[in-house]
């Protein structure tokens, strides 16, 4: 658009000269003579039409930006009114095509297909380490934290600090207060 706009300036230019510095002149252009009022009515007519296409341009884009913005906001409701035809008249071809609509494709899985399927599907659980209610039920057994007391880690963690100090008068007093 710069350059369409600069062209018409510079068109405009030429036209303004020519009327001012050669009113009456005549030129001789690819072994053609013009006049001045001739070259002057080709410049605006030039002049026009790159108007004409620049004012179209902008309507062009009003426009579009417009049925862009109906298609957006209006998306939602086409693609539910097809599924909602499908799911009416199912496999009707011949009323789904009065919509110009097919009827809905079933995915048609190979056994080959459902067979790897199932094999990852299986690796997956067992890297995941994933099982079911009833595999979760058959696990049986008492945690190492439950099998110990609740004043073990104290008496572990009181020696652990009087292992680190040296000092056994520390111990001594543990014990006794338990």
């Amino acid at each position: 658009m710069a350059t369409t706009t600069g062209t018409i300036a510079a068109l405009g230019k030429l036209t303004s000269g020519l009327q001012k510095d050669q009113p009456n002149g005549t030129f001789v252009l690819g072994g053609t003579t013009y006049t001045t009022a001739a070259i002057v009515l080709v410049l605006q007519s030039m002049i026009a039409a790159l108007n004409a296409s620049v004012a179209a341009r902008a309507t062009y884009l009003g426009v579009s930006a417009q049925s862009a913005a109906l298609m957006k906001a209006n998306r939602l409701l086409v693609r539910d009114l097809k599924q909602t035809l499908q799911i009416v008249y199912g496999q009707n071809i011949a009323t789904l095509s009065d919509f110009g609509l097919a009827p809905r494709k079933t995915a048609v899985v190979s056994p080959a297909a459902k067979v790897a399927a199932g094999v990852k599907a299986k690796a997956t659980r067992e890297a995941r380490h994933t099982m079911g209610s009833k595999q979760k039920a058959a696990i049986t057994g008492a945690t190492p934290a439950a099998s110990t007391s609740s004043s073990a880690p104290v008496v572990s963690g009181g020696t652990a600090s009087a292992a680190t100090t040296g000092s056994g008068g520390t111990t001594g007093s543990s014990g006794s207060s338990h």
